[in-house]
């Protein structure tokens, strides 16, 4: 990544993984913070109750001046379920015009719409007229439309184990 990076420093990289991808992150994470020999205090706290927690959940790591986060998305289980898969994309900002690395889109004034369906009773629920649903009720329904563009999509890797792998880390 930091090869394809318009700078070698100061990066901001995120990885969205599917949860085989992001359990085998923790697990690495686990292994390689234990093996750099540390006190351990990160790794568990004494409850007010004086019961001990363990464990600890890895969401970033900073590495040569470069910063990465890591977050689940839990469409790429529908689309991955048997392999370790992750999408890792620069979201640092184009240097020369500030142009963020990813961007929204909707429709103007179609982020966010409102609609209902009147049941019998009408929106005020003693209302006559003409209903939609023979239930004595009103519902609510959210949509919108949305879409993202990542603005220079040759500044991403994709990550992918074999079908069946146990581990994705060589």
């Amino acid at each position: 990544m930091i090869a394809k990076s318009e700078k070698a420093q100061g990066n901001s990289y995120v990885i969205l993984a599917n949860s085989a991808f992001y359990h085998d992150w923790q697990r690495v994470m686990s292994a390689w913070i234990g093996d750099k020999k540390t006190d351990g205090a990160f790794l568990y706290s004494k409850g007010s109750n004086g019961y001990m927690n363990l464990g600890a959940t890895y969401e970033g790591y900073t590495y040569g001046g470069n910063s990465i986060i890591v977050k689940i998305e839990r469409s790429l289980d529908v689309e991955f379920p048997t392999r370790e898969y992750a999408l890792m994309l620069d979201l640092t900002a184009d240097a020369s015009t500030g142009k963020p690395a990813i961007a929204y889109f909707t429709f103007k004034g179609g982020d966010f719409i409102h609609n209902y369906i009147n049941g019998v009773g009408g929106s005020t629920g003693l209302a006559s007229g003409e209903v939609s649903s023979p239930i004595a009720a009103r519902k609510l329904i959210n949509w919108g439309y949305a879409g993202v563009g990542v603005f220079n999509p040759y500044r991403s890797v994709i990550l992918m184990s074999e079908e069946n792998r146990d581990s994705f880390w060589v």
